[in-house]
């Protein structure tokens, strides 16, 4: 089974350390079959395709980015996204539940000892 990982900016989510499958992992709906959907995903995940990211068959988002309201289980207890459901929960959205990114790693000054 292939390894996904959340292509949402800052997201760390991935599959391999999802162990208890608290976290599911939906696929972008496909532009030829549903474009409107398709760039409504990509806009609210703020992303645009081009040489840096490329929608396909592995890209994921992950259900942290989901309301529990956008779900449905199945009578053997999996969770599918309702049909017409997209990502809602960011950091940068007003009601976000994330935490926001790690800031970048902050420089140590070094004391050079003069002797």
């Amino acid at each position: 089974m292939a390894a996904y990982h959340c292509c949402v900016p800052f997201c760390t989510s991935d599959s391999r350390y999802n162990a208890d499958k608290k976290i599911s992992f939906h696929r972008i709906p496909a532009f030829h079959v549903e474009p409107q959907r398709h760039n409504e995903w990509l806009k609210k995940i703020r992303r645009d395709p081009g040489p840096l990211f490329k929608v396909g068959a592995c890209t994921r988002v992950c259900s942290k980015h989901f309301l529990p309201t956008d779900f449905v289980r199945t009578l053997t207890g999996k969770r599918n996204l309702k049909p017409k459901c997209i990502p809602s929960v960011f950091y940068w959205s007003k009601d976000a539940t994330l935490q926001p990114p790690p800031s970048s790693p902050k420089r140590r000054k070094l004391r050079l000892q003069r002797g």
